[in-house]
């Protein structure tokens, strides 16, 4: 049975990963990045993307499946929201491997895509640690696990969300890397509704289950940006 359990589990976390390189091998053979925009750029966008997609299906395979005690579907996003954003984050891949965005190109420089690539490792480095540092505690739903624990340890002691953090800088930095304005404004803005509609709903959910706790918590961190948010 447990063998079963991991091979299924094996198989939702490679589905998507092996999706997405048969794509990148499709557009590559299909699309020899001889258009006008850098093919660096392109590459870079795509490595980044499934950069991002290793490390949310990685921590979703080794936590996403432990037992919870109490579900907020309700409170979370509705699936227009889904949708809007999930359009949002393939925009870089359609814009790479299709030419009909390429009314919004821009002409980038080394500089701009240097900038975007620390900007999105940086994003990629927050993003992974936000997920070590939640452990068992992580889930893409809002839920409450079984013996969940509030994490106010590591990249948590000052902020409460890196995780949307990491995911705001990466997006910022696809903006320059991904020489489209489409591409650039589509991504930050679906980040951007995720953290709108999501990060209230989450804080309010533990809120509740957390209490005092958690108030103590939230006038010592900040939900974002140290300083700032």
């Amino acid at each position: 049975m447990n063998r079963r359990v991991n091979f299924s589990k094996w198989i939702r976390l490679m589905r998507p990963i092996l999706a997405l390189i048969a794509l990148v091998a499709w557009g590559l053979v299909g699309f020899p990045l001889t258009r006008e925009f850098s093919s660096h750029s392109a590459v870079v966008t795509l490595v980044g993307l499934m950069a991002l997609m290793l490390i949310r299906k990685w921590f979703d395979f080794r936590f996403a499946e432990t037992s919870f005690k109490k579900s907020y579907t309700k409170r979370d996003l509705s699936q227009f929201i889904r949708i809007l954003i999930g359009l949002a984050w393939q925009l870089p891949i359609f814009w790479v491997f299709n030419p009909a965005l390429d009314f919004a190109n821009y002409e980038g420089s080394s500089l701009l895509l240097l900038l975007g690539v620390v900007l999105c490792l940086c994003g990629l480095l927050v993003f992974f640690r936000a997920h070590a540092d939640l452990g068992a505690g992580f889930s893409p739903t809002l839920v409450i696990k079984d013996k969940h624990q509030l994490i106010t340890a590591g990249i948590y002691t000052r902020v409460r969300h890196p995780m949307y953090l990491g995911l705001l800088i990466y997006f910022g930095g696809q903006a320059f890397v991904a020489h489209n304005l489409v591409v650039g404004v589509g991504g930050l803005l679906g980040i951007m509704l995720l953290v709108t509609f999501r990060l209230e709903r989450e804080e309010q959910m533990l809120i509740d289950e957390f209490g005092d706790e958690y108030k103590a918590y939230a006038d010592r961190s900040h939900r974002l940006i140290p300083g700032v948010l």
